[in-house]
Protein backbone atom coordinates (compact mmCIF):
# COMPACT_ATOMS: atom_id res chain seq x y z
CA UNK A 1 0.00 0.00 0.00
CA UNK A 2 1.16 3.50 -0.79
CA UNK A 3 0.46 6.60 1.30
CA UNK A 4 0.06 10.20 0.29
CA UNK A 5 -1.49 13.46 1.39
CA UNK A 6 -2.54 16.87 0.14
CA UNK A 7 -0.06 19.37 1.50
CA UNK A 8 2.06 22.45 0.98
CA UNK A 9 4.97 21.19 -1.12
CA UNK A 10 7.40 23.44 0.77
CA UNK A 11 7.42 20.73 3.45
CA UNK A 12 8.43 17.92 1.08
CA UNK A 13 11.34 16.90 3.34
CA UNK A 14 9.02 16.46 6.30
CA UNK A 15 6.58 14.55 4.10
CA UNK A 16 9.39 12.22 3.02
CA UNK A 17 10.65 11.78 6.61
CA UNK A 18 7.13 10.85 7.71
CA UNK A 19 7.19 8.00 5.18
CA UNK A 20 4.74 9.22 2.58
CA UNK A 21 5.12 8.09 -1.02
CA UNK A 22 3.41 10.97 -2.78
CA UNK A 23 1.88 14.37 -2.26
CA UNK A 24 -1.06 16.08 -3.91
CA UNK A 25 0.26 19.60 -4.30
CA UNK A 26 -1.99 22.62 -3.92
CA UNK A 27 -1.78 24.10 -7.40
CA UNK A 28 -3.60 27.27 -6.36
CA UNK A 29 -0.74 27.86 -3.94
CA UNK A 30 2.49 27.18 -5.81
CA UNK A 31 1.20 28.63 -9.10
CA UNK A 32 1.10 32.04 -7.39
CA UNK A 33 4.56 31.96 -5.81
CA UNK A 34 7.29 34.22 -7.14
CA UNK A 35 9.47 32.30 -9.62
CA UNK A 36 12.53 32.24 -7.34
CA UNK A 37 10.52 30.69 -4.49
CA UNK A 38 9.11 28.04 -6.83
CA UNK A 39 12.60 27.27 -8.19
CA UNK A 40 13.96 26.69 -4.68
CA UNK A 41 11.11 24.35 -3.77
CA UNK A 42 11.51 22.56 -7.09
CA UNK A 43 15.19 21.84 -6.32
CA UNK A 44 14.27 20.36 -2.94
CA UNK A 45 11.39 18.39 -4.42
CA UNK A 46 13.60 16.85 -7.11
CA UNK A 47 16.01 15.59 -4.44
CA UNK A 48 13.17 13.89 -2.60
CA UNK A 49 11.77 10.40 -3.12
CA UNK A 50 8.26 11.85 -2.82
CA UNK A 51 6.40 12.19 -6.11
CA UNK A 52 3.55 14.48 -7.07
CA UNK A 53 0.96 12.32 -8.79
CA UNK A 54 -1.70 14.97 -8.99
CA UNK A 55 -2.55 18.47 -7.84
CA UNK A 56 -5.58 19.64 -5.96
CA UNK A 57 -7.29 23.03 -6.10
CA UNK A 58 -6.98 24.19 -9.69
CA UNK A 59 -7.87 27.85 -9.12
CA UNK A 60 -7.11 30.30 -6.31
CA UNK A 61 -10.14 31.26 -4.24
CA UNK A 62 -9.80 34.85 -5.48
CA UNK A 63 -10.41 33.82 -9.11
CA UNK A 64 -13.97 33.24 -10.23
CA UNK A 65 -14.94 31.22 -13.29
CA UNK A 66 -18.67 31.98 -13.17
CA UNK A 67 -20.49 35.28 -13.38
CA UNK A 68 -19.63 38.87 -14.20
CA UNK A 69 -16.24 38.79 -12.44
CA UNK A 70 -14.92 36.01 -14.69
CA UNK A 71 -11.88 37.21 -16.64
CA UNK A 72 -10.81 34.79 -19.38
CA UNK A 73 -7.44 36.49 -19.96
CA UNK A 74 -6.61 36.35 -16.25
CA UNK A 75 -7.50 32.65 -16.22
CA UNK A 76 -5.33 31.93 -19.26
CA UNK A 77 -2.33 33.75 -17.76
CA UNK A 78 -2.75 31.89 -14.50
CA UNK A 79 -3.15 28.47 -16.19
CA UNK A 80 -0.08 29.06 -18.36
CA UNK A 81 2.09 29.44 -15.25
CA UNK A 82 0.24 26.74 -13.30
CA UNK A 83 0.57 24.07 -16.00
CA UNK A 84 4.24 24.86 -16.64
CA UNK A 85 4.94 24.42 -12.94
CA UNK A 86 2.99 21.16 -12.82
CA UNK A 87 5.08 19.90 -15.73
CA UNK A 88 8.30 20.92 -13.97
CA UNK A 89 7.14 18.82 -10.99
CA UNK A 90 6.40 15.90 -13.35
CA UNK A 91 2.70 16.07 -12.53
CA UNK A 92 0.08 15.45 -15.21
CA UNK A 93 -3.26 15.53 -13.38
CA UNK A 94 -5.15 18.22 -11.48
CA UNK A 95 -8.42 17.89 -9.59
CA UNK A 96 -10.68 20.88 -10.28
CA UNK A 97 -12.01 21.38 -6.75
CA UNK A 98 -11.77 25.14 -6.22
CA UNK A 99 -15.20 25.52 -4.61
CA UNK A 100 -14.92 29.27 -4.07
CA UNK A 101 -14.00 29.84 -7.71
CA UNK A 102 -17.07 28.06 -9.01
CA UNK A 103 -19.69 29.30 -6.54
CA UNK A 104 -22.88 30.52 -8.13
CA UNK A 105 -23.06 34.30 -7.65
CA UNK A 106 -26.07 35.65 -5.79
CA UNK A 107 -28.94 36.32 -8.13
CA UNK A 108 -27.69 34.01 -10.88
CA UNK A 109 -29.80 31.02 -11.86
CA UNK A 110 -27.97 27.73 -11.37
CA UNK A 111 -28.73 26.72 -14.96
CA UNK A 112 -26.84 29.74 -16.28
CA UNK A 113 -23.98 29.13 -13.85
CA UNK A 114 -23.76 25.52 -15.02
CA UNK A 115 -23.72 26.59 -18.66
CA UNK A 116 -20.90 29.05 -17.96
CA UNK A 117 -18.92 26.46 -16.03
CA UNK A 118 -19.21 23.97 -18.89
CA UNK A 119 -18.12 26.66 -21.36
CA UNK A 120 -15.11 27.67 -19.26
CA UNK A 121 -13.93 24.12 -18.74
CA UNK A 122 -13.99 23.39 -22.46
Amino acid sequence: MRYGLCADIRIVREIEEAGYDYVDGKLNQFALWPQDEFDEVLKTFRLSSVKMERCALLFPKTMTVIGEKYDEEEMKRYLDVAFKRMTALDCRLVVFGSGKSRCVPEGMRWQEAYRQLVEVTR
